[in-house]
């Protein structure tokens, strides 16, 4: 299926409905076929359709005069001038259409609020820091860590996953001027630094290592 294409309600018992015993008595199961396939095409037309009956008969493949008598006979359809739609798929475009835009909405300010603050909470959603409280700290409203502008958070959070011994809430401040420090000394970004000491298992921060003549050179900061 498409992207566009969504679902609309219908009745398990719509079919001992009286208007639509009506057709089916006088059209048969084709009228009630007829009848779905209309309602089909309401819901892709934003409800409402032109009372043209010879274009709808023939996308539908039958007679103009059944397709007059299912809009107009069994008063399954409301008539306003040159158009015909349902009030049952009206009410039922407007849910979706509001549901719509409070997901819209929702999203648009959870990502107002990810851009406009480098502020993250611990222990919330995933991609925020991981931060281990004493006791008397869990007691008290949980603090708040500032992250500078400059530091991977998601791969701080993979890296603090791998650390055995956790950072105490004080020890922040002092890892990350310290990465900053190793950052700026190196030439190596904060995150291939934790990249490095991510995929080797490691508690401290070091210098990227690289081969210069057949020598590993490494400047090692423990944390």
């Amino acid at each position: 299926m498409g992207n566009d294409t969504f679902y609309f309600k219908h009745d398990c018992k719509a079919r001992v409905d009286r208007k639509l015993i009506n057709l089916a008595m006088v059209h048969g199961m084709a009228g009630i076929g007829i009848y779905w396939c209309m309602v089909e095409m309401l819901y892709e037309e934003n409800g409402y359709l032109p009372l043209e009956y010879e274009r709808i008969a023939f996308e539908l493949r039958t007679d103009t005069n059944v397709i007059r008598a299912v809009i107009n006979d069994f008063d399954l359809f409301k008539i306003d001038e040159n158009k015909f739609y349902s009030e049952s798929a009206l009410n039922q475009l407007k849910l979706r259409a509001e549901k719509s835009e409070k997901a819209i909405n929702s999203v648009s300010k959870r990502w107002e609020y990810e851009r406009n603050t480098n502020v993250i909470r611990a222990k919330t959603k995933r991609n925020t820091s991981i931060v281990e409280y004493s006791k008397e700290e869990k007691n008290n409203k949980q603090p708040e860590i500032s992250f500078p502008d400059w530091l991977p958070v998601k791969t701080f959070n993979e890296y603090l996953l791998c650390r055995k011994k956790k950072l105490k809430k004080e020890a922040y401040t002092r890892f990350f001027n310290k990465l900053k420090k190793l950052s700026d000394s190196t030439g190596n970004t904060p995150e291939e630094i934790l990249d490095q000491s991510i995929a080797n298992g490691w508690e401290g921060i070091f210098e990227v290592k690289a081969i210069y003549n057949g020598s590993t050179k490494k400047e090692a900061w423990e944390v």
